[in-house]
Protein backbone atom coordinates (compact mmCIF):
# COMPACT_ATOMS: atom_id res chain seq x y z
CA UNK A 1 0.00 0.00 0.00
CA UNK A 2 1.55 3.50 -0.96
CA UNK A 3 1.99 6.09 1.55
CA UNK A 4 -1.33 8.17 1.79
CA UNK A 5 -1.82 11.81 3.05
CA UNK A 6 -4.96 12.79 5.11
CA UNK A 7 -6.00 15.80 4.29
CA UNK A 8 -8.75 15.56 7.21
CA UNK A 9 -6.10 13.95 9.70
CA UNK A 10 -4.23 17.50 11.14
CA UNK A 11 -2.25 17.10 7.48
CA UNK A 12 0.06 14.13 8.85
CA UNK A 13 1.37 11.69 6.42
CA UNK A 14 0.87 7.92 7.17
CA UNK A 15 3.59 6.17 6.22
CA UNK A 16 3.15 2.42 4.72
CA UNK A 17 5.81 0.03 3.25
CA UNK A 18 6.20 1.84 -0.72
CA UNK A 19 6.90 5.07 0.17
CA UNK A 20 9.78 6.59 2.78
CA UNK A 21 9.96 10.11 3.99
CA UNK A 22 13.11 10.49 2.33
CA UNK A 23 11.72 9.52 -0.81
CA UNK A 24 12.05 12.65 -3.47
CA UNK A 25 8.72 11.92 -4.45
CA UNK A 26 7.27 12.49 -1.11
CA UNK A 27 9.76 15.60 -0.81
CA UNK A 28 8.15 17.31 -3.75
CA UNK A 29 5.04 16.37 -2.29
CA UNK A 30 5.21 18.13 1.02
CA UNK A 31 6.74 21.11 0.01
CA UNK A 32 3.61 21.75 -2.65
CA UNK A 33 1.45 21.16 0.56
CA UNK A 34 3.41 23.27 2.84
CA UNK A 35 3.21 26.00 0.06
CA UNK A 36 -0.40 25.73 -0.11
CA UNK A 37 -1.07 25.66 3.47
CA UNK A 38 1.41 28.59 4.33
CA UNK A 39 -0.90 30.63 1.79
CA UNK A 40 1.66 30.78 -0.99
CA UNK A 41 0.36 32.77 -4.06
CA UNK A 42 2.74 31.85 -6.76
CA UNK A 43 3.24 28.35 -7.60
CA UNK A 44 5.53 27.52 -10.78
CA UNK A 45 5.39 24.35 -13.09
CA UNK A 46 7.37 22.66 -16.16
CA UNK A 47 6.17 21.66 -19.53
CA UNK A 48 6.87 18.03 -20.08
CA UNK A 49 10.04 18.38 -22.50
CA UNK A 50 8.78 15.54 -24.85
CA UNK A 51 8.74 17.91 -28.22
CA UNK A 52 11.49 20.24 -26.70
CA UNK A 53 13.80 21.59 -23.68
CA UNK A 54 11.39 22.05 -20.28
CA UNK A 55 9.98 25.40 -19.74
CA UNK A 56 9.00 26.69 -16.01
CA UNK A 57 5.62 28.76 -16.23
CA UNK A 58 4.09 30.39 -13.27
CA UNK A 59 0.27 30.30 -12.14
CA UNK A 60 -1.66 32.57 -9.58
CA UNK A 61 -3.00 30.88 -6.43
CA UNK A 62 -6.32 32.04 -7.79
CA UNK A 63 -5.98 30.22 -11.59
CA UNK A 64 -5.34 26.83 -9.30
CA UNK A 65 -8.52 26.83 -7.70
CA UNK A 66 -10.06 27.68 -11.14
CA UNK A 67 -8.60 24.92 -12.38
CA UNK A 68 -9.57 22.77 -9.86
CA UNK A 69 -12.99 23.98 -9.60
CA UNK A 70 -13.39 22.99 -13.18
CA UNK A 71 -12.40 19.43 -12.90
CA UNK A 72 -14.59 19.04 -9.42
CA UNK A 73 -17.30 20.44 -11.76
CA UNK A 74 -17.28 18.51 -13.93
CA UNK A 75 -16.62 14.85 -13.13
CA UNK A 76 -18.95 15.52 -10.38
CA UNK A 77 -16.63 15.08 -7.45
CA UNK A 78 -16.91 16.12 -3.83
CA UNK A 79 -15.48 17.13 -0.97
CA UNK A 80 -14.09 13.70 0.72
CA UNK A 81 -13.45 12.08 -2.20
CA UNK A 82 -10.59 9.95 -2.18
CA UNK A 83 -7.63 10.85 -5.05
CA UNK A 84 -5.05 8.99 -6.77
CA UNK A 85 -1.78 11.13 -7.37
CA UNK A 86 0.85 8.73 -9.36
CA UNK A 87 2.32 11.15 -11.89
CA UNK A 88 5.10 13.43 -11.47
CA UNK A 89 4.06 16.41 -9.05
CA UNK A 90 6.75 18.76 -11.22
CA UNK A 91 4.15 18.30 -13.78
CA UNK A 92 0.75 19.55 -14.41
CA UNK A 93 -1.21 16.46 -14.21
CA UNK A 94 0.47 15.42 -10.48
CA UNK A 95 0.59 18.79 -9.12
CA UNK A 96 -3.00 19.34 -9.92
CA UNK A 97 -4.35 16.43 -8.19
CA UNK A 98 -2.33 17.16 -4.87
CA UNK A 99 -4.16 20.73 -5.37
CA UNK A 100 -7.51 19.22 -5.76
CA UNK A 101 -7.37 17.36 -2.74
CA UNK A 102 -5.87 20.22 -0.60
CA UNK A 103 -9.34 22.25 -2.10
CA UNK A 104 -11.92 19.82 -1.33
CA UNK A 105 -10.92 18.29 1.91
CA UNK A 106 -10.07 14.74 0.02
CA UNK A 107 -8.08 12.17 1.05
CA UNK A 108 -4.99 11.63 -1.58
CA UNK A 109 -3.61 8.20 -2.60
CA UNK A 110 0.35 8.40 -3.66
CA UNK A 111 1.72 6.00 -5.41
CA UNK A 112 5.70 6.73 -7.17
CA UNK A 113 5.42 7.37 -10.62
CA UNK A 114 6.01 4.33 -12.39
CA UNK A 115 4.48 2.13 -15.77
CA UNK A 116 2.01 0.05 -13.52
CA UNK A 117 1.30 2.43 -10.03
CA UNK A 118 -1.64 -0.47 -8.78
CA UNK A 119 1.31 -2.97 -8.11
CA UNK A 120 1.32 -1.65 -4.52
CA UNK A 121 -1.84 -0.70 -4.00
CA UNK A 122 -4.57 -2.54 -2.07
CA UNK A 123 -7.40 -3.69 -3.93
CA UNK A 124 -10.13 -2.76 -1.11
CA UNK A 125 -8.44 0.55 -1.48
CA UNK A 126 -11.61 3.68 -1.92
CA UNK A 127 -10.44 5.58 -4.91
CA UNK A 128 -12.65 8.11 -6.54
CA UNK A 129 -10.83 9.86 -9.43
CA UNK A 130 -7.27 9.30 -10.73
CA UNK A 131 -5.19 10.53 -13.99
CA UNK A 132 -2.89 8.48 -15.98
CA UNK A 133 -0.99 8.48 -19.21
CA UNK A 134 -1.89 5.85 -21.50
CA UNK A 135 0.44 3.78 -21.65
CA UNK A 136 -0.08 3.03 -17.64
CA UNK A 137 -3.86 2.72 -18.19
CA UNK A 138 -2.25 -0.16 -20.91
CA UNK A 139 -0.13 -1.71 -18.63
CA UNK A 140 -2.65 -1.60 -16.03
CA UNK A 141 -5.38 -3.14 -17.52
CA UNK A 142 -3.16 -5.89 -19.06
CA UNK A 143 -1.60 -6.82 -15.49
CA UNK A 144 -3.00 -10.33 -14.43
CA UNK A 145 -2.79 -9.17 -10.70
CA UNK A 146 -4.82 -6.44 -10.79
CA UNK A 147 -8.11 -6.72 -9.77
CA UNK A 148 -10.44 -4.51 -11.99
CA UNK A 149 -12.84 -3.77 -9.37
CA UNK A 150 -10.52 -1.06 -8.01
CA UNK A 151 -10.64 1.08 -11.50
CA UNK A 152 -14.89 0.16 -11.48
CA UNK A 153 -15.67 1.70 -7.95
CA UNK A 154 -14.13 4.82 -9.65
CA UNK A 155 -16.25 7.89 -10.59
CA UNK A 156 -13.90 9.12 -13.50
CA UNK A 157 -10.73 8.03 -15.26
CA UNK A 158 -8.60 10.05 -16.98
CA UNK A 159 -6.10 9.63 -19.39
CA UNK A 160 -4.13 11.93 -21.08
CA UNK A 161 0.05 13.14 -22.28
CA UNK A 162 -0.80 11.17 -25.62
CA UNK A 163 -2.61 9.38 -27.93
CA UNK A 164 -5.49 6.88 -26.90
CA UNK A 165 -4.65 3.78 -29.40
CA UNK A 166 -8.33 1.94 -30.43
CA UNK A 167 -6.99 -1.16 -28.79
CA UNK A 168 -6.75 0.39 -25.75
CA UNK A 169 -10.48 2.52 -26.12
CA UNK A 170 -11.14 -1.39 -26.79
CA UNK A 171 -10.20 -2.27 -23.38
CA UNK A 172 -11.32 0.76 -21.28
CA UNK A 173 -14.70 -0.16 -22.71
CA UNK A 174 -14.72 -3.23 -20.92
CA UNK A 175 -14.75 -1.04 -17.25
CA UNK A 176 -17.84 -0.14 -15.50
CA UNK A 177 -16.51 3.47 -14.89
CA UNK A 178 -16.32 6.57 -16.66
CA UNK A 179 -13.16 7.25 -18.24
CA UNK A 180 -11.57 10.46 -20.51
CA UNK A 181 -9.34 11.59 -22.83
CA UNK A 182 -8.58 14.86 -21.85
CA UNK A 183 -6.68 17.78 -23.66
CA UNK A 184 -4.70 20.09 -22.56
CA UNK A 185 -1.17 20.93 -21.44
CA UNK A 186 1.46 22.77 -18.94
CA UNK A 187 -0.06 26.27 -20.51
CA UNK A 188 -3.81 25.38 -19.98
CA UNK A 189 -3.07 24.30 -16.14
CA UNK A 190 -4.07 20.54 -17.15
CA UNK A 191 -7.09 19.59 -19.14
CA UNK A 192 -9.33 21.86 -20.89
CA UNK A 193 -11.30 19.25 -22.98
CA UNK A 194 -12.47 15.85 -22.60
CA UNK A 195 -13.48 13.40 -24.75
CA UNK A 196 -15.76 10.04 -23.76
CA UNK A 197 -13.57 7.02 -24.08
CA UNK A 198 -17.06 4.98 -23.87
CA UNK A 199 -18.64 6.59 -26.61
CA UNK A 200 -18.49 6.64 -30.29
CA UNK A 201 -18.21 10.58 -30.36
CA UNK A 202 -14.39 11.02 -31.45
CA UNK A 203 -14.61 15.19 -30.44
CA UNK A 204 -12.71 16.77 -27.62
CA UNK A 205 -15.58 18.87 -25.74
CA UNK A 206 -14.26 22.46 -23.86
CA UNK A 207 -15.22 22.50 -19.98
CA UNK A 208 -17.32 25.07 -19.00
CA UNK A 209 -16.17 28.95 -19.34
CA UNK A 210 -13.37 27.45 -22.51
CA UNK A 211 -13.43 28.38 -25.94
CA UNK A 212 -11.73 27.16 -29.03
CA UNK A 213 -10.75 29.14 -32.52
CA UNK A 214 -7.96 28.42 -34.88
CA UNK A 215 -5.08 30.21 -36.70
CA UNK A 216 -4.32 30.08 -40.74
CA UNK A 217 -2.47 26.86 -39.61
CA UNK A 218 -5.38 24.88 -38.75
CA UNK A 219 -3.74 24.76 -35.14
CA UNK A 220 -6.02 25.12 -31.97
CA UNK A 221 -6.37 28.23 -30.40
CA UNK A 222 -7.66 28.23 -26.68
CA UNK A 223 -9.09 31.15 -24.62
CA UNK A 224 -9.96 29.71 -21.00
CA UNK A 225 -10.87 31.53 -17.84
CA UNK A 226 -8.02 30.64 -16.55
CA UNK A 227 -6.41 33.12 -18.60
CA UNK A 228 -9.66 35.04 -19.29
CA UNK A 229 -7.60 37.80 -20.86
CA UNK A 230 -4.35 36.09 -23.35
CA UNK A 231 -5.19 33.35 -26.05
CA UNK A 232 -3.03 30.33 -26.03
CA UNK A 233 -2.01 29.30 -29.29
CA UNK A 234 -0.96 25.31 -29.85
CA UNK A 235 0.50 23.43 -32.14
CA UNK A 236 -2.04 21.26 -32.39
CA UNK A 237 -3.66 20.42 -35.80
CA UNK A 238 -7.24 20.35 -35.32
CA UNK A 239 -10.38 19.93 -37.01
CA UNK A 240 -12.67 22.91 -35.95
CA UNK A 241 -16.56 21.43 -35.18
CA UNK A 242 -17.51 25.02 -33.17
CA UNK A 243 -16.29 27.06 -30.36
CA UNK A 244 -16.60 24.31 -27.94
CA UNK A 245 -15.31 21.42 -29.82
CA UNK A 246 -12.76 19.87 -32.33
CA UNK A 247 -11.55 16.82 -33.33
CA UNK A 248 -7.68 16.45 -33.22
CA UNK A 249 -5.40 15.56 -35.93
CA UNK A 250 -1.98 15.81 -34.96
CA UNK A 251 0.86 18.52 -34.16
CA UNK A 252 2.04 20.75 -36.72
CA UNK A 253 5.71 20.63 -36.09
CA UNK A 254 4.82 16.48 -36.31
CA UNK A 255 5.29 16.69 -40.10
CA UNK A 256 7.33 14.78 -42.39
CA UNK A 257 8.00 15.95 -46.03
CA UNK A 258 9.90 13.08 -47.57
CA UNK A 259 9.59 12.71 -51.43
CA UNK A 260 7.53 16.24 -52.10
CA UNK A 261 4.92 14.31 -50.08
CA UNK A 262 3.84 15.82 -46.61
CA UNK A 263 2.93 13.56 -43.88
CA UNK A 264 0.93 13.93 -40.25
CA UNK A 265 3.22 11.44 -37.84
CA UNK A 266 0.71 11.56 -35.46
CA UNK A 267 -2.25 10.17 -38.10
CA UNK A 268 0.28 7.65 -39.91
CA UNK A 269 1.51 6.60 -36.55
CA UNK A 270 -1.84 5.43 -35.26
CA UNK A 271 -2.98 4.06 -38.85
CA UNK A 272 0.07 1.47 -38.82
CA UNK A 273 -1.15 0.12 -35.33
CA UNK A 274 -2.84 -2.68 -35.99
CA UNK A 275 -0.42 -3.62 -38.15
CA UNK A 276 2.42 -3.18 -36.68
CA UNK A 277 0.69 -5.00 -32.90
CA UNK A 278 0.20 -8.32 -35.30
CA UNK A 279 3.95 -8.63 -35.04
CA UNK A 280 4.90 -7.03 -31.75
CA UNK A 281 2.20 -6.86 -29.96
CA UNK A 282 2.10 -3.81 -27.40
CA UNK A 283 5.58 -2.64 -28.61
CA UNK A 284 6.19 0.95 -27.93
CA UNK A 285 6.97 2.57 -31.71
CA UNK A 286 6.89 6.16 -33.16
CA UNK A 287 7.76 7.24 -36.77
CA UNK A 288 11.02 10.06 -37.18
CA UNK A 289 12.87 10.57 -40.49
CA UNK A 290 16.73 11.25 -41.23
CA UNK A 291 17.74 13.40 -43.76
CA UNK A 292 18.14 11.82 -46.85
CA UNK A 293 19.59 13.88 -50.13
CA UNK A 294 16.80 12.42 -52.75
CA UNK A 295 13.84 12.42 -50.61
CA UNK A 296 14.44 15.41 -48.22
CA UNK A 297 13.26 13.46 -45.27
CA UNK A 298 13.75 9.88 -45.04
CA UNK A 299 11.12 7.84 -43.09
CA UNK A 300 11.85 5.38 -40.36
CA UNK A 301 10.05 3.47 -37.78
CA UNK A 302 11.42 2.89 -34.52
CA UNK A 303 10.40 0.11 -32.26
CA UNK A 304 10.67 -0.82 -28.76
CA UNK A 305 11.12 -4.62 -28.69
CA UNK A 306 13.53 -7.15 -27.71
CA UNK A 307 12.53 -9.80 -30.17
CA UNK A 308 14.07 -10.99 -33.33
CA UNK A 309 14.34 -8.19 -35.81
CA UNK A 310 13.94 -10.78 -38.60
CA UNK A 311 9.95 -10.22 -38.07
CA UNK A 312 10.80 -6.28 -39.78
CA UNK A 313 10.83 -7.47 -43.46
CA UNK A 314 7.68 -9.27 -43.01
CA UNK A 315 5.65 -5.83 -40.85
CA UNK A 316 7.17 -3.79 -44.24
CA UNK A 317 5.58 -6.36 -46.21
CA UNK A 318 2.03 -6.36 -44.67
CA UNK A 319 2.32 -2.60 -44.16
CA UNK A 320 3.02 -2.21 -48.34
CA UNK A 321 -0.47 -4.19 -48.60
CA UNK A 322 -2.16 -1.23 -46.46
CA UNK A 323 -0.67 1.82 -47.48
CA UNK A 324 0.97 3.95 -50.19
CA UNK A 325 4.74 3.34 -51.14
CA UNK A 326 5.37 6.54 -49.68
CA UNK A 327 3.62 5.85 -46.25
CA UNK A 328 6.15 3.23 -46.13
CA UNK A 329 9.46 3.32 -43.20
CA UNK A 330 12.91 2.95 -45.53
CA UNK A 331 14.28 1.68 -42.29
CA UNK A 332 12.96 -0.23 -39.39
CA UNK A 333 15.09 0.62 -36.21
CA UNK A 334 14.82 -1.19 -32.96
CA UNK A 335 15.93 -0.30 -29.50
CA UNK A 336 15.29 -2.22 -26.33
CA UNK A 337 14.43 0.66 -24.09
CA UNK A 338 12.78 3.73 -24.81
CA UNK A 339 13.80 7.21 -23.01
CA UNK A 340 10.50 8.51 -21.66
CA UNK A 341 9.52 12.23 -19.86
CA UNK A 342 8.41 12.49 -16.45
CA UNK A 343 5.02 12.39 -17.11
CA UNK A 344 5.22 8.83 -19.11
CA UNK A 345 5.39 10.48 -22.73
CA UNK A 346 7.89 9.00 -25.58
CA UNK A 347 10.84 11.31 -25.22
CA UNK A 348 11.58 10.83 -29.13
CA UNK A 349 14.63 13.02 -29.14
CA UNK A 350 16.65 11.85 -26.68
CA UNK A 351 15.38 8.18 -27.59
CA UNK A 352 16.42 8.63 -31.51
CA UNK A 353 19.98 9.70 -29.36
CA UNK A 354 20.72 6.40 -28.16
CA UNK A 355 20.44 5.01 -31.59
Amino acid sequence: MPLIYYRKQAFTFEPFLQLKEKDAFVTQVKTIIKGWLDGKEKFSLFTSGSTGKPKEISFSRNQLEISAKQTFDTFNLESGDSLLCCLSPEHTAGFMMIIRALMYDCDLYLATPSANPFIDIDIDSKIDFAAFVPYQMQLVLEASNINPDILNRMKAIILGGGPVSDQLKSKVNKLDCSVYHTYGMTETLTHVAIKNLKSDDNKFHALKGVEFSQNDKNCLIVKSPIQPNEEIVTNDVVKLIDSTSFEWISRFDFVINTGGFKIQINQLENKMQEVIADFFPRANYFISAVPDKDLGDKMILIIETNEAVCQAEKLIIALKGRFKSYEIPKKVIFIQKFVFSSIGKIDRNNTLLKI
